[in-house]
């Protein structure tokens, strides 16, 4: 029988570097889990490996159950299982479609409740979740197993901010306010719409009258202000008007006047040379190019200058900024070698490479030679990586690191500071 399995807090995001880290690795046939000490705390057993939000690893099982302690195993009963931000409990989806709680912890029911949908997590003290039976909407209370709020609403949302525990609760298309722990209602379902601000602590609310007029309320549901602006607004304009005086309005278009013998550069791409506006290459001959850079001055008006490179077959602009006239990124290919040169031909990283790739990220530069791929971060142009990698897969934020592929089939992680592959076997 297929499990999945959840193992909580495994994955470690950049917030959390001082705890023990863990990655996923594939060694050729099956998917483990190592340390940041390259120690396999996993055996390979899985066909995948997933780091979901909030730090969990799921894994679809493939051979033999085995899993450290301390892990869920949930019966792979459920079409869907989906982790929710903040709470001790997973969204399952049964195979009636249906859809349950489930306990982080012991893997179990959460409450004996099922639902037509699970919609949102208050992220309060309280374990509460709006939810849908039927065609209505009301809350549920994970703690108590009971509803804290009956259905009886078309929608409910939580209001958090100074109002944490408040839901805004709708019939039709008309809105109020609801506490839920007491499931007292602050303010009648009667406004047509409610505003508040959820970084807030204070309990105030401004609720659209059906008048128009804006009430600031509290959490007593007191009038604080009535504000009638709108109402006159819209007096105002059901008014019989004046015909308006035509006037003609000239539409001026202001173009930088290009210097004598000099040239308007209109840079379309969406790649590369995006990043490198201001920046342009002319190709004169099999070997000569002319590079111009657009910059401002002291005087904060728009200059140029062009300089002519001869020894490249090829020049391509990588980064530039206007502001800074010796930020200019250029991959140069020379002597059939590939690096990186400034707007004056100076060398920033050595022609090593069989090819330079600057088009895939505007954050990284990958490099490559006798077949295989590095990586060097376009900022400080360091090379994070050799060209030792079979491929750069992708870079998983979360983990702060790149998942990659050796040569030899092996897959896993490698940090994005310092270029250590996690990855059990692997020599360096």
């Amino acid at each position: 029988m297929k499990l999945r399995v959840f193992l909580p807090l495994l994955c470690i995001g950049v917030s959390a570097k001082a705890q023990t880290r863990f990655y996923p690795y594939f060694d050729k046939t099956a998917w483990g889990v190592a340390n940041e000490r390259k120690e396999v705390v996993i055996a390979p057993q899985f066909d995948t490996i997933i780091c979901e939000r909030g730090g969990v690893l799921k894994l679809g099982h493939s051979k033999n159950v085995s899993t450290t302690s301390g892990a869920v195993i949930f019966p792979d009963t459920y079409t869907q299982l989906e982790m929710i931000k903040g709470a001790a409990e997973i969204k399952a989806t049964t195979a009636g479609g249906e859809e349950v709680l489930l306990s982080i912890k012991t893997g179990k029911l959460a409450g004996s409740k099922a639902f037509t949908r699970i919609l949102s997590y208050c992220g309060c003290q309280q374990a509460f979740y709006a939810v849908k039976i039927g065609d209505k909407v009301g809350v549920y209370n994970v703690a108590t197993d009971a509803m804290a709020v009956q259905p009886e609403y078309d929608n409910v949302e939580f209001m958090g901010g100074g109002w944490t525990g408040m839901v805004d609760v709708v019939t039709g298309n008309k809105h109020g306010v609801l506490e839920v722990a007491s499931g007292k209602l602050v303010l009648p379902v009667e406004y047509e719409q409610l505003e508040w601000d959820v970084f807030s602590s204070k309990k105030e609310v401004k609720a659209t009258a059906a008048s128009g007029i804006i009430y600031t309320m509290d959490e007593t549901g007191a009038v604080l202000l009535a504000d009638s602006s709108i109402v006159k607004a819209r007096i105002a304009a059901a008014k019989p008007k004046k015909p308006a005086t035509q006037a003609r309005t000239t539409l001026v278009k202001h173009m930088e006047t290009p210097e004598p013998g000099g040239s308007i550069m209109v840079n379309t791409s969406l790649k590369a040379e995006d990043r490198a506006n201001g920046l342009s290459v002319e190709k004169v001959s099999d070997d000569s190019w002319k590079v111009t850079t657009r910059y401002m001055d002291y005087n904060d008006k728009s200059a140029a200058e062009t300089l002519e490179l001869t020894g490249y077959s090829q020049l391509k602009p990588i980064e530039y900024r206007k502001t800074n006239k010796g930020s200019a990124k250029l991959m140069a290919v020379k002597e059939g070698k590939a690096g990186i040169i400034d707007a004056t031909g100076k060398v920033l990283l050595a022609f090593n490479y069989d090819s330079i790739d600057c088009e895939r990220s505007r954050y990284w530069v990958y490099t490559s030679l006798n077949g295989k791929t590095g990586l060097v971060r376009t900022s400080t142009l360091i090379e994070v990586k050799k060209p030792v990698l079979k491929q750069v897969i992708k870079n998983v934020i979360s983990l702060s690191a790149f998942l990659v592929e050796m040569p030899d089939g092996k897959k896993g992680y490698m940090d994005e500071e310092n270029g250590t592959l996690y990855i059990p076997g692997v020599v360096e």
